[in-house]
């Protein structure tokens, strides 16, 4: 979806179009994070609603297991997104392209050391307080995020 609409402003000249308007730099590059911030959700929806209509029909899993799954998908689109925009200002269609690439090469290799990892070592995560583990999380998220901005305006300002 968010490829979708780089490869749609990239055919019209869309950028073109918004440096000749006196809109700054900082609201065009902050309307594309909040738009498609925006879009996600939609997805999610609808992703649910048919999970939830298959668990109706076959119920193999738990009600649980078909809501996180979608879930951990909605969170990883958020990540995917917040690497997507800058390499997409930066690079073009196919700098945010070989970003989502990446990624999904980066969650495949997650998922490899996730399984392969030794049961010792994850009972000593686990003793750690889920407090600071959401907080490390958060703020891991916060700094990428607030660096995909900055990265996303200085290379919009250049392209």
């Amino acid at each position: 979806m968010v490829n979708g609409v780089f490869v749609e402003e990239t055919m019209t000249n869309w950028h073109e179009y918004l440096r000749s308007t006196p809109i700054s730099t900082t609201k065009i590059v902050m309307s594309r994070y909040i738009s498609m911030f925006c879009l996600i959700p939609f997805g999610y929806i609808i992703v649910n609603i048919m999970n939830i209509s298959v668990y109706l029909l076959y119920e193999e899993h738990t009600l649980l297991v078909y809501m996180i799954v979608p879930f951990i998908g909605y969170v990883f689109s958020y990540f995917n997104l917040i690497l997507s925009i800058p390499s997409y200002y930066k690079f073009g269609v196919g700098g945010s392209n070989a970003m989502s690439i990446v990624f999904l090469a980066f969650i495949m290799l997650l998922v490899y050391l996730i399984r392969e990892i030794d049961i010792k070592y994850v009972n000593i995560i686990m003793r750690i307080n889920p407090t600071i583990h959401a907080l490390v999380f958060l703020t891991i998220v916060l700094g990428v995020f607030i660096l995909s901005i900055v990265v996303s305006i200085k290379s919009f300002n250049f392209k």
